[in-house]
């Protein structure tokens, strides 16, 4: 494999791969992007990232110049003058306009980021759980001793995909939340009789158990990575169910990453507030009893040929 070929990064951590991270290879910075490009195992050299580190890193730092511009004219005119035109930079204006306005729509919308999560293995009959849930704080860790596995609702109400410590979950809690619970109802529909149904999460910090009706049906260690949850068998009468999500994240224990998550109350240095919970779109969808989980191609450049290794 050249060196400069689109790399995936498919190993410690399991960071979110479909998030680019820049690794250490061959004495070389090779950018990692979400494509369908042959993966090579690799293993970086930088921390594991989390939700906040993620996004500073890759939505902020390309906008710098567009900042520096709208900042004042002594410091945007050095920008120009050394680094991007005039022209260039009016435009970024513009892109950080259409940004801002682009994610207060879908920030506010009835479904909050009601696209597609995942570029891959992208299906048309699917159902997003995003948008209002109910929650609770266990600050003191005492909810499995309430039997809140089996709850039928709490009373505060959060929305997600946003952890509580953001404005746009409707909770702006910045303390430490060491643990928490999520409730929706959620249902099979009537199409989706003879398949089986997956529960996604595309990313929850940093434990995660996930439980139906009282049932625990899965749990995930990771704050950066997806997972699914089979709930074929839970479902299959179409009724509503209850589902409930339980959540730990101990940023202080020194166990799990923590990148730039705050380690104290507020944010030193270049600490910031932490993110708990869910950050990532819930979905379900239908797949075939047969349906393909993932697919590894592996270029044969001297036959001009793809091989392909299927999961099913």
């Amino acid at each position: 494999m050249r060196p400069h070929a689109n790399l995936r990064l498919c190993s410690f951590s399991n960071l979110h791969a479909h998030i680019p991270a820049p690794v250490h290879y061959r004495r070389r910075w090779v950018p990692l992007w979400p494509t369908d490009a042959p993966r090579v195992d690799i293993v970086p050299f930088s921390p594991p990232l989390t939700p906040i580190s993620h996004f500073s890193t890759y939505f902020f730092t390309p906008l710098i110049p567009s900042l520096a511009y709208c900042l004042g004219d002594s410091f945007s005119g050095y920008i120009k003058t050394n680094f991007y035109p005039l022209s260039t930079m009016i435009k970024l204006k513009q892109l950080l306009a259409s940004l801002a306005v682009a994610t207060a729509t879908m920030a506010f919308a009835a479904v909050p980021r009601a696209e597609y999560p995942r570029p891959q293995f992208e299906r048309a009959d699917w159902q997003n759980l995003n948008g209002e849930w109910t929650y609770e704080l266990d600050l003191a860790k005492q909810g499995m001793a309430k039997g809140n596995r089996a709850s039928k609702g709490f009373e505060n109400k959060i929305t997600v995909p946003f952890a509580p410590e953001s404005k746009l979950s409707g909770v702006q809690y910045t303390g430490f939340i060491p643990a928490m619970w999520y409730h929706r109802t959620i249902q099979r529909p009537a199409s989706w009789e003879g398949k089986r149904t997956l529960l996604h999460f595309g990313g929850v910090d940093y434990f995660a158990s996930v439980y139906v009706d009282g049932k625990l049906l899965g749990r995930h260690w990771g704050g950066s990575s997806p997972f699914t949850v089979d709930v074929t068998e839970t479902l299959s009468d179409g009724k509503p169910h209850d589902l409930v999500v339980r959540v730990e994240d101990d940023t202080r224990s020194g166990v799990q990453p923590g990148g730039k998550q705050s380690d104290q109350l507020y944010s030193h240095g270049c600490s910031y507030t932490r993110t708990t919970g869910i950050w990532q779109t819930v979905w379900m969808e239908p797949v075939d009893a047969n349906g393909l989980e993932s697919v590894y191609v592996i270029p044969d450049l001297d036959n001009s040929r793809l091989d392909r290794k299927s999961v099913v």
